[in-house]
């Protein structure tokens, strides 16, 4: 059913048959009475054309107003004409769908967004954005700062803790390599039905010392780290010394000269950066011997925590193969002349006695 709309609506004005103020009008301007029935005729035949037209002229406004009542109905939202009209911004058809319009007056931008419910206006403000910035590193900022006079200086047990990771995070990979070996004399323990007797056994002579360092975390020391390197079945009592390490010139003399140093002159160690130290050794002449088999470098660090050290610590043990061949033949050394710091009794069964120079 169409909709009922009043002709003042579509901007028509009001029509109707003529009447009879038409016939005196024509009789008033001097025509005989047939002359006259004849004019208003055809006057009436005009005015039947002329509102045949106007009806047709008015359907058609009809029907044009319901066509635009429906498509403001459906037609997808689109921004007021006011805002689209500013002065600060073009039509919304002179820029492309997610362009954005500067303003610098206001210091804002304007963008287009084209989605299931049509055309939009997004207006945010750069000022606004960038003080929400200053305002998170503010408050970011404090709540650092409340947590560091909150939490305060670390405890003992604390700083031991953290010691013991950097520790723990330090990574040595060493080898020997090259070794050349000696015969000497040692006691053997070989039981009840055996005793004890002198065998000969091999010791190491002389090798070359291959150690890579690295760290998980920066880190630095409180001295340079020591570092032993120890041959199997330690027993330095058993030849009359302390102290178990084997070569000379002393391992930890050599890589405390090559460990790097931070600003502070302190031994340190960078993450990501490796150290690698390479020295000739040899048995020495004071030292503990030792035959071929699984040695280990023992290694003590001193990390500093807080600016300040914590005591001596050592990471996971490095161990080392020192291989040996069966048919070389060996100098043999006087008794006095070596100081066997290992078993003996194991070696000699294990490994056999060498076969010597003769004298």
């Amino acid at each position: 059913m169409r909709p009922v709309i009043s002709s003042s609506e579509i901007g028509l004005p009001e029509t109707g048959p003529p009447d009879a103020g038409t016939e005196a009008a024509a009789a008033g301007d001097g025509l005989p009475a047939g002359e006259a029935a004849a004019a208003v005729a055809a006057d009436g035949r005009t005015a039947a054309g002329e509102g045949v037209a106007e009806q047709e002229a008015t359907i058609n406004a009809v029907e044009m107003a319901v066509a635009r009542r429906e498509t403001s109905r459906t037609a997808p939202h689109s921004p007021p004409r006011s805002f689209i009209s500013s002065p600060y911004l073009p039509e919304r058809g002179t820029v492309p769908s997610g362009h954005a319009i500067r303003n610098r007056g206001w210091a804002r931008d304007v963008e287009w967004q084209r989605g299931s419910g049509g055309d939009r206006t997004v207006v945010t403000d750069r000022r606004m954005r960038a003080l929400a910035v200053v305002a998170g590193f503010v408050v970011l900022a404090g709540v650092v700062l409340w947590l560091a006079v909150v939490a305060g200086p670390r405890t003992g047990e604390q700083r031991q803790a953290a010691a013991q990771e950097l520790v723990n995070g330090v990574h040595l990979s060493a080898t020997l390599a090259e070794p050349r070996f000696l015969a000497a004399t040692a006691v053997a323990d070989l039981g009840v039905e055996g005793g004890a007797h002198l065998v000969r056994v091999r010791i190491l002579d002389q090798a070359r010392l291959e150690l890579h360092v690295t760290a998980d975390r920066s880190v630095a020391f409180a001295e340079a780290p020591q570092l032993c390197l120890v041959g199997p079945f330690s027993a330095p009592d058993d030849a009359g010394l302390t102290d178990p390490c084997w070569g000379e010139p002393d391992v930890g003399a050599i890589v405390a000269g090559r460990w790097p140093r931070d600003g502070s002159g302190h031994p340190s160690l960078q993450e990501g950066q490796a150290v690698d130290v390479t020295a000739a050794l040899q048995r020495g002449n004071v030292r503990c011997d030792y035959p071929p088999g699984t040695w280990q470098l023992d290694v003590v660090l001193d990390p500093l925590v807080d600016g300040a050290p914590v005591g001596p610590m050592s990471p996971s043990a490095v161990t080392l193969d020192v291989p040996f061949r069966a048919t070389d033949v060996l100098r043999l050394l006087r008794p006095d002349e070596s100081r066997y710091c290992g078993l003996a009794s194991i070696v000699y069964r294990d490994q056999g006695e060498p076969p010597v120079e003769s004298p």
